[in-house]
């Protein structure tokens, strides 16, 4: 319509981590956004090397859909963006760089708030999550406010 925006709500594959990550940005009032996988090799035992070098059409598709901001979720999803990984204890909920102008955050894998682990409690991965989203939604609501 005219005077209207589409929302984006897409994913090339529909799974239940899809489901769980488009929920998150939902909850956090997120609605216009694309989910892809970093890298799309076949096997079990990919490298870090053909990450980088599947890289290369992540950037291209980013290209040509000029988001506003993106989000890398975990290390190796980094690796599309840069030849090196910003260790996710220092840098997650941060700007770790740009693409073109467009900013680059990164925070931890949908998997990393779910799965339970003896030296991190539920609360205390929780509050991560609340912490990274909200910065990145204070992003977000820039970006998408101009758009």
């Amino acid at each position: 319509r005219e005077g209207k925006k589409p929302e984006i709500i897409c994913w090339f594959f529909e799974n239940s981590e899809d489901k769980r990550i488009s929920g998150l940005l939902n909850s956090f009032g997120m609605t216009k956004f694309l989910i892809t996988y970093h890298y799309l090799v076949y096997g079990d035992d990919i490298t870090r090397n053909q990450i980088k070098e599947f890289g290369y059409y992540i950037r291209k598709l980013t290209d040509i859909l000029d988001p506003k901001l993106i989000v890398c979720m975990g290390e190796e999803a980094q690796l599309s963006f840069f030849k090196r990984k910003f260790v996710m204890e220092d840098f997650h909920g941060k700007q770790i760089g740009e693409h073109d102008s467009i900013p680059i955050y990164t925070t931890f894998p949908i998997f990393y708030y779910e799965e339970r682990s003896e030296y991190e409690d539920k609360s205390f991965k929780e509050h991560i999550k609340k912490v990274d989203w909200e910065k990145i939604k204070e992003v977000y609501s820039k970006v998408v406010k101009k758009w």
